[in-house]
């Protein structure tokens, strides 16, 4: 999931080209392909793509934004839509205000009955939104309740003939949809907080929005590592010196289709075990995530939140050495256990995932995706930044990272050979960033 900045990306030889606007004063691009486009002056100084196959993300804002509910809003260009003809995904973080306008918009394709995308409120029920999609002839839409005042991850996705909503990771529900690609009405421009042609504007915050998608059903819903019995995992080897003796970070996005608890054991999620040189994230059966450096015992950090079934973590843990050991979830500090006069001794153990191979029967049940190990303790920004974007393969220390959506491989500048043991497989959807 490689980060890419800049006005113009060729991604597998196509131009992806989106116009961002906000009402104001335009400016002009001519493009190399001759194509030229005005914008209006924007809040916005660049696009930026996530370059994940087989889908390519423009970043339609980020940071958050506030809409009154009375007169302001974005609008997006008319080059937009013919790019979410077939699968798409929209994601954000939202947090709706205390009153809403009847079918105020958070964002709309310039929609008309059973035409275009929506994600609308629907009237007479607060901060209830409808998320549809339409072809002129039929149509298709999921319905939720989104909370007052607080931040909200929503992912709103098509994959074929099903439409699927996420909400913090968690899948709300599927609806079955038409085959073959969306329609849109001639010129339809995209707006965002408010309906071109109806004012509807919508009262809250939005952060950090973005949205891919593919002129045909090209399948974008990603994909994850599946373990489902003992004995599967996937190994990554180090030939040099344990470089994680110093600091290091762990992460990955994390599904449990069983809780720890009620397997009765320790599932690992990734880490380069060894007796009395620990690096080790793992999940108990008090259902909370663990991590443990050096000998363990009182060298381990635990998470303060439980772990919910069939929802998406991300976690990430960080060691200093002689310093401090801290876990993060979905991006945000946790916990923190100082670890004074303590480091790690290295070990020939290669990064395991989903299971150890020094101590086995901890094969985690669910789902693993977008993996790394960095020789260095992320920062707090960072760590947030790498579950929204992935990591540069070139950064400052990543040692290894694995995603799973072109092929089972480390995809940083290491290039490491990855072994798969027990035969786990890649199932789609993958984590929802």
């Amino acid at each position: 999931m490689q980060k890419v900045t800049g006005f113009i990306v060729f991604v597998a030889a196509f131009i992806f080209v989106f116009p961002l606007l906000v009402r104001g004063s335009s400016i002009t691009i001519n493009f190399k392909d001759g194509k030229t486009v005005v914008y209006e002056q924007s809040e916005i100084s660049s696009i930026t793509f996530l370059e994940k196959t087989p889908r390519a993300f423009i970043d339609i804002f980020t940071g958050a934004k506030a809409f009154n509910g009375n007169n302001n809003g974005l609008t997006v260009g008319t080059e937009l839509p013919p790019k979410i003809m077939g699968d798409f995904v929209i994601e954000m973080d939202v947090r709706p205000g205390e009153s809403q306008q009847t079918h105020a918009n958070i964002i709309d394709f310039n929609h008309r009955e059973n035409i275009g995308l929506a994600i609308q409120q629907q009237e007479n029920d607060l901060n209830n939104f409808a998320f549809f999609i339409g072809n002129g002839s039929s149509s298709a839409g999921i319905t939720y309740r989104l909370q007052t005042g607080v931040w909200q991850h929503v992912v709103f996705q098509r994959q074929g003939k099903e439409i699927r909503l996420y909400v913090n990771g968690l899948l709300i529900q599927t609806q079955p949809c038409f085959a073959g690609n969306i329609s849109y009405l001639s010129n339809s421009s995209v707006t965002v907080g408010y309906n071109a042609n109806y004012g509807r504007y919508f009262k809250g915050e939005i952060k950090d929005l973005k949205i891919s998608g593919s002129e045909d059903a090209v399948s974008s819903a990603g994909s994850a590592m599946e373990f489902t019995r003992a004995g599967q995992l996937l190994t990554i080897g180090f030939p040099e010196a344990d470089p994680f003796t110093e600091g290091a970070t762990l992460s990955a996005w994390v599904y449990f289709d069983k809780l720890p608890s009620e397997t009765g054991r320790r599932m690992h999620v990734v880490g380069k075990p060894g007796s009395g040189s620990d690096l080790d994230l793992l999940a108990d059966p008090d259902d909370r995530f663990h991590f443990f450096v050096a000998t363990g015992g009182p060298y381990q950090v635990v998470s303060t939140m439980k772990i919910q079934p069939r929802k998406w973590y991300f976690v990430a843990v960080t060691y200093l050495a002689q310093s401090q050991i801290m876990i993060y979830v979905d991006g945000k500090k946790d916990n923190a256990v100082n670890i004074n006069g303590v480091r790690r001794n290295g070990n020939p153990s290669p990064l395991c995932i989903g299971e150890s191979v020094v101590w086995p029967n901890r094969t985690i049940i669910g789902k693993i995706d977008e993996v790394s190990a960095w020789t260095r303790a992320l920062s707090n920004d960072e760590i947030e930044r790498l579950m929204k974007s992935g990591p540069d393969r070139d950064a400052k220390g990543l040692s290894a990272y694995v995603s799973f959506e072109e092929s089972i491989r480390d995809f940083s500048s290491a290039n490491r050979a990855i072994v798969m043991k027990g035969d786990p497989r890649i199932v789609s959807p993958g984590a929802p960033y």
